[in-house]
């Protein structure tokens, strides 16, 4: 009785095993019919990632963000502001050829965005009503300082665009260039300090002020 019940334990654990394996064959079998079209994917990405390094496009590569040589002030001033002077406006007069008007101001549209990344809070272009083909820039930055470091922080990209609205300059000399120190507070202090006065003339002597004897 006990070699009967061994023997179909033998025999069920024998096919147990025998299924066990084929199932295991079997996903050998699955892997080994899908492992060659991984592996060939596999090549042929290897293949084709130094090609799309090859032909792709790079914008950024064309540009040069490195920082422009800084050169000296070269604009005759009366006298040159204190570092915390301001606000100072700058002025720029470029005088075009009608036939060239919309390049100017496709240049004109990258000068602007130049300007107020690298502190302008205020820009401006302005069409002359008096003479013909004159345009007028017109920016703010809030101190001398800001306006020098500024200067500095061109890129060479940056300093390329503007140079491309300069060319487009035809009058004999180069576009003119005005600075102007806002001087707003001085108004406003000078009619403060004139009231201060005025208020004080008619304030009331000590004399005025003592009770009849």
């Amino acid at each position: 009785m006990g070699s009967r019940t061994d023997e179909r334990h033998h025999h069920y654990d024998r096919s147990r095993s025998d299924r066990i394996g084929r199932s295991g064959l079997g996903f050998e079998r699955s892997y080994l019919r899908y492992d060659p079209t991984l592996l060939a994917a596999a090549l042929l990405l290897l293949v084709t990632i130094p090609l799309d390094m090859r032909w792709s496009i790079n914008i950024t590569s064309a540009l040069n963000f490195d920082p422009a040589p800084v050169t000296s002030f070269s604009h005759k001033l009366m006298h040159t502001p204190r570092p915390h002077d301001g606000p100072i406006s700058i002025t720029i007069e470029y005088e075009v050829d009608r036939s060239r008007g919309r390049e100017l101001m496709n240049i004109l549209r990258q000068v602007r965005l130049i300007h107020l990344r690298n502190g302008a809070y205020s820009w401006q272009l302005h069409e002359d009503l008096g003479r013909s083909n004159i345009f007028r820039v017109e920016l703010a930055v809030p101190s001398w300082n800001e306006y020098l470091l500024a200067q500095e922080r061109l890129t060479k990209n940056e300093q390329e665009i503007i140079r491309m609205a300069e060319n487009l300059h035809v009058g004999s000399v180069p576009p003119e260039t005005r600075f102007f120190l806002g001087v707003n507070r001085e108004l406003h202090t000078h009619r403060h300090s004139k009231e201060t006065k005025t208020a004080k003339s008619i304030e009331p002597t000590p004399e005025l002020l003592a009770p009849e004897g």
